[in-house]
């Protein structure tokens, strides 16, 4: 694949591979101590990986300097594996869980910020909230004929569930391709947003209960805790697929963002007319991590 350049990119290799999905994985999540990945093939899978810590919160870090990855679409629209990581031995995660979710396909997963939930979404139109301990204790498998019971199932929207979230203030947001999102309190709809362009992609939220989503049309909306529209930024021609938390210095947040047009786009919340950096590759960029470090680096993958 390809790099932004930078020598520092050469600490990154393979070290892991988890096997067992039969379609493709269309969501990860830390969910200290486990990974959970979601797929086509309407399964949840529990991971125990050595690379993950026994944490039990998933809230935003925020820092004042931060290492981006995000990940490119090669030519037929797919993911790439980015090789075999540079000839580095690897090691294999343990498979603690594997079930069926969801009637069809599983589009997107989240964490709750006490490492107590996890949350899926689907192109069923649901979205259901599992209890970890309760999944661990009853062990549900990938041979049961119909999805397992959810501890709560949320109702409403009327297309796939792309994106979910959960703020500080314990309250959910869930985005959807019906072009709306969703304020969820105490399992309970209570806010639904006017319908934006043909739908809504993906969802941050920042450390003020304050959040973001963006739109198939390129923007990427900024609204209060209470749904209340606060700003909008405008950099990227087609979807942000992928966006994360980037620090924060007082009052303003600021996060990164990736899309069908190939940009990855730096924001600041106090200067939402342009980007504070923007570079351009020659992929589709679907994803977008973010981690703690001195210096930062943006790499893709693909085409």
């Amino acid at each position: 694949g390809g790099s932004g350049g930078n020598n520092e990119l050469s600490q990154y290799v393979l070290s892991q591979q988890l096997l067992g999905h039969t379609a493709a994985v269309r969501a990860v999540a830390v969910v200290a101590p486990y990974i959970a990945t979601a797929s086509s093939d309407r399964t949840l899978r529990l991971w125990r990986s050595p690379s993950v810590g026994a944490a039990t919160t998933t809230t935003t870090t925020t820092t004042t300097a931060t290492t981006t990855t995000t990940t490119a679409a090669d030519s037929d629209g797919a993911a790439d594996g980015g090789g075999d990581g540079g000839g580095s031995s690897t090691t294999s995660s343990t498979q603690v869980l594997a079930f069926i979710a969801h009637e069809q396909w599983i589009a997107c997963l989240a964490a709750s910020r006490d490492g107590k939930y996890m949350y899926s979404g689907s192109s069923d139109k649901l979205i259901k909230k599992w209890n970890i301990d309760k999944l661990i204790t009853t062990a549900p498998t990938v041979t049961d004929t119909e999805p397992t019971q959810a501890a709560v199932v949320l109702r409403g929207h009327s297309n796939v569930i792309s994106c979910i979230t959960e703020l500080p203030n314990g309250d959910i947001v869930s985005g959807s391709w019906d072009a709306t999102f969703k304020i969820w309190k105490n399992n309970d709809c209570r806010f639904t947003s006017e319908k934006l362009d043909r739908g809504v992609w993906s969802v941050l939220a920042f450390a003020d209960s304050t959040f973001v989503v963006a739109v198939t049309d390129g923007s990427i909306r900024h609204h209060d805790a209470a749904g209340a529209a606060l700003r909008r930024f405008d950099g990227h021609s087609d979807v942000a697929r992928g966006l994360a938390a980037f620090g924060s210095s007082g009052s303003s947040s600021k996060f990164v963002s990736v899309g069908n047009d190939g940009k990855v786009c730096i924001w600041s919340t106090d200067t939402p007319s342009q980007p504070l950096l923007q570079k351009t590759f020659d992929a589709m960029l679907y994803g977008v991590a973010t981690t703690t470090t001195t210096t930062t680096t943006t790499t893709t993958t693909g085409s």
